[in-house]
Parts: structure tokens; sequence; C-alpha cells
């Protein structure tokens, strides 16, 4: 194993990861998982952003457009739809995990 930790792979991988060219629904979870892990770690800063990537190409995939999904073989088109409907929950989630109160002790 490399000598650093587990704490700086994420950025590692980040600056690492090409631009993405050719967008698909695995990358919108690749950065939904992210922000994930970066909510943890508490990098609200990264999570907004990792988190703002996604919905992004969520939007630019279409997934929000039952239009979009004509022509598809239906598990490709469910997965989408739970795909969209992971981020459409998942905003309201980001929105209060960030919330520096709920992560304090109640004691």
């Amino acid at each position: 194993m490399s000598s650093f930790g587990t704490c700086e792979l994420p950025f590692i991988c980040a600056e690492a990861r090409p631009y993405i060219s050719n967008p698909t629904y695995t990358d919108v979870l690749r950065l939904f998982s992210d922000t994930c892990y970066h909510i943890c770690e508490g990098h609200d800063a990264t999570s907004h952003a990792s988190f703002g990537e996604a919905v992004h190409i969520a939007v630019t995939l279409r997934m929000h457009e039952e239009a979009s999904y004509e022509g598809l073989d239906p598990i490709e088109t469910e997965v989408r739809r739970r795909v969209f409907w992971l981020l459409f929950g998942g905003r309201s989630t980001h929105s209060l995990s960030c919330l520096q109160y709920l992560r304090e002790p109640y004691c």
C-alpha cells in the first residue's frame, strides 16, 4: 500500500478524473456517492460541488423527462428513474446534513 491514507484518496481521484465527455447515469451515481463521502468527512464545499455536478449531468441527460426514456431497454429505463429519484430525495438530505447543528452532540 502507498503512504497516503484513505482521506486523501478521493481528492487524488478527483484531480486525476478526466473531463466527462459522454456522461451516463453511472457518472451521476459515482458523483452522488462522492457527495455522501464528503458529507461524512465534513467537507461541505466539496460535497456541494459533487452534488451540483451530479445534478448537472442528470439534467443534461434529461433524466427528469419521461420522453427521454423512449426506446430504451425497460431495465435501463427503471434504473435511470431510480437514479433521478435518488437525486431528487438526496437534495433535501444533502441540505440538512450540511447544517452544523445536526453534527453537534445533543448533550
